[in-house]
């Protein structure tokens, strides 16, 4: 498939053996099983990771070809995936899909302290805040590295400069962020090759998606499941992911 992705080969998990009882119709669960349970019950998941992940899942346990050495676990995902043109560029789908899920910290735009957009700017004649509709705003940092907005009005500009300051100086010692975006196919598939493995491959993707500056969220690594929750997040179950294999011929990955 020319550029593409050069990855390849799943190597199949072994499945849990099924536990039927007899005469009652029961049935145990492979780790096909467990693994799309856990996808539609993880909230972290958004439309283009949930099905990146499922297909992944499917190739990997289920594909009638998952055995076939000469056809490559990323090449599979491809040939399914299709690509596309775009500026008369030919553009797989695959890499969208995985430069969707690469580890970063994003500001939330959409949270509704961005959308209010009411001055903050404490009032001395009354309690409570201006609420005033604001102009500009300053930025803080919170203990996980996130940065959020500090609205002001024309009438408090000097109150919303003394917030600027006080941001200049903190980012000179503030924390490292906390990703919150990405970072769940590492968290449902292991390579044996390790992290340097998921390195290539979001690497790979960035490459065209035009986020080539990507770089791995230090020190927190590229596992989702491995970042520090905060407080409004719920506890994710405990999960041993499936492993995939990397190939590597003459010093280069093998693959699509």
């Amino acid at each position: 498939m020319g550029a593409a992705l050069h990855l390849a080969h799943a190597e199949q998990t072994p499945p849990v053996q099924r536990n039927r009882t007899k005469g009652k119709g029961g049935g145990g669960s492979d780790r096909y099983d467990a693994l799309i349970r856990r996808v539609y019950a993880d909230k972290r998941q958004t439309s283009e990771s949930r099905d990146l992940i499922l297909l992944m899942a499917w190739l990997a346990h289920r594909d009638p070809d998952r055995h076939d050495t000469d056809l490559g676990f990323w090449e599979r995902a491809g040939n399914i995936l299709g690509r596309y043109t775009i500026n008369g560029r030919e553009k797989p789908r695959l890499a969208d899909l995985i430069a969707s899920d690469r580890p970063r910290y994003e500001i939330e735009h959409r949270d509704a302290i961005w959308q209010r957009r009411a001055c903050a700017a404490p009032m001395i004649r009354r309690d409570g805040e201006c609420g005033k509709h604001a102009t500009a705003h300053a930025d803080r940092i919170d203990t996980n590295g996130w940065h959020w907005p500090i609205w002001y009005c024309n009438r408090h500009a000097e109150w919303g400069r003394k917030h600027e300051a006080a941001y200049r100086e903190a980012r000179k010692t503030a924390p490292a962020p906390i990703p919150n975006r990405g970072g769940l196919l590492p968290s449902y598939f292991t390579l044996k090759s390790s992290d340097e493995g998921w390195i290539n491959v979001y690497e790979w993707a960035c490459t065209w998606t035009w986020n080539r500056s990507w770089k791995p969220p230090e020190p927190y690594g590229l596992r989702a499941d491995d970042w520090p929750r905060t407080d409004a997040e719920e506890e994710v179950e405990t999960w041993e992911p499936p492993t995939l294999r990397l190939v590597v011929a003459n010093g280069e990955l093998v693959g699509l």
